[in-house]
């Protein structure tokens, strides 16, 4: 206590003359800058923290109920000023859809069109891209390569994700084929319902479609899916 009162009375005895105050403020500011230089030589060594990021998976979709393979479903595929309606249900291996005014069966890869109630085998009434996208299997990959763009919460539970993937990339997964386009990407929307359980894909096709010359302007695919596991055991009509 005696020696700070001592420091306080030469402080004031300093300030009484021009020479004392000069040396009260250089003494000031060797002060400060030996404090800083100590305060960032220190700091320097001081071990990093590192960084946190989130390993887990960013998407809360679930697409556990199509890759059971029993679910109602029907998709809509639109070319230009065209549109397709498929209604179908599928169990395991097996599905029953109709198309238009047709009505089909399909056992593994293997397709039938009843003809005047006849089931005769015949070709995969698809396009070759919505062949691709209608395989679940397919799906996680086209998932996995598309580059996540957004997406939009609900107030019920319900999701929306947002992702695109350009028409090289699907000519690679589609047709093994490895392209150098430069185009517009194709967009591709994955909603969800309250449970997070996936109840639509939507495929905006337009740049692939027109590389692979299937449009003139736009192609969309949409598949919609009901009924998880309530389908029963779909018999072979043949």
């Amino acid at each position: 206590m005696k020696k700070i009162k001592e420091v306080g009375n030469m402080i004031k005895e300093l300030k009484k003359t021009s020479r004392g105050r000069g040396i009260l403020f250089f003494g000031f500011y060797m002060i400060f800058f030996l404090v800083l230089f100590l305060i960032l030589h220190f700091a320097s060594r001081a071990p990093l923290k590192e960084a946190v990021y989130d390993k887990g998976n960013p998407y809360k979709y679930n697409i556990n109920n199509i890759t059971s393979d029993n679910y109602q479903y029907t998709y809509e595929i639109s070319i230009d000023d065209k549109t397709i309606f498929v209604e179908g249900e599928k169990y395991n291996d097996k599905e029953k859809f109709k198309m238009g005014n047709k009505e089909y069966y399909k056992n593994e890869d293997s397709y039938f069109v009843n003809e005047n109630g006849v089931w005769i085998k015949c070709s995969s009434p698809y396009l070759e891209i919505v062949d691709y996208v209608i395989d679940v299997d397919n799906v996680k990959k086209i998932l996995e390569e598309a580059y996540y763009v957004s997406k939009t919460s609900y107030e019920s539970g319900k999701e929306t994700y947002n992702f695109l993937m350009s028409s090289n990339n699907f000519n690679l997964l589609v047709h093994n084929l490895d392209t150098d386009i430069d185009d517009v990407s194709n967009e591709i929307t994955l909603s969800t319902d309250e449970n997070l359980y996936t109840n639509l894909l939507k495929f905006k096709l337009d740049s692939y479609a027109k590389v692979n010359k299937l449009c003139q302007n736009t192609m969309e695919i949409r598949l919609n899916f009901d009924n998880y596991g309530e389908v029963e055991e779909i018999r072979s009509p043949l």
